[in-house]
């Protein structure tokens, strides 16, 4: 009898290597392993309390014989309207719909017992598994098929700085440039 050394060892370790790879990649293409999303926020400069305009004045403690000319004068600055935008960008986006794993379940089943009529021995096993691997993951992307459908994605582009992402389920109504103010999560034109 021969001597297999570490090779059955090495065999077994890249098998669970290649299964866990597989079955991390199957995760991240059916959406089961979260996406990193940021947006940044810029924080505008608050106006004062009295109207809405905040003015500034520079009368602290000049020198005496300070030029009345070179004095500083209060300064208005506009109020930043925080509901208010213009729509940046606009488009639609295919939607793939949610597995319930029931496709899954059946193609890996097919799979499966088609991979078993191919060759034999270790052959015949390899091939069930890779069959029923392969029958699965067919059958769940012919489940999210089944379910797929369009949305429409509005990015409005706030004047405080910040941008603001909605999704609608119709086609906007808006072009882009547009002045928009928004309410809730209600989009509507600005005049």
């Amino acid at each position: 009898m021969e001597s297999r050394g570490l090779l059955y060892p090495v065999m077994v370790v890249a098998g669970i290597a290649v299964t866990v790879a597989s079955l991390l990649g199957i995760a991240a293409i059916t959406g089961y392993l979260p996406q990193a999303h940021s947006e940044s926020q810029m924080s505008p400069a608050r106006p004062a309390e009295s109207g809405g305009v905040a003015t500034g004045s520079a009368n602290h403690a000049l020198p005496a014989g300070y030029p009345a000319a070179l004095r500083p004068t209060q300064v208005a600055v506009a109020q930043i309207c925080h509901t208010c935008g213009h729509i940046q960008d606009i488009y639609a986006r295919r939607i793939q719909g949610q597995t319930s794993g029931v496709g899954m379940v059946a193609g890996g089943v097919l799979g499966g017992v088609l991979g078993n009529q191919i060759g034999n021995g270790n052959g015949r096993t390899v091939m069930t598994v890779l069959g029923a691997v392969g029958g699965g993951y067919a059958g769940n992307q012919v489940e999210k098929a089944r379910d797929t459908h369009v949305v429409y994605v509005v990015k409005v582009h706030m004047d405080d700085g910040s941008q603001r992402t909605f999704i609608r389920h119709y086609p906007p109504r808006f072009s882009i440039g547009e002045p928009v103010r928004i309410e809730g999560s209600q989009i509507y034109r600005r005049s």
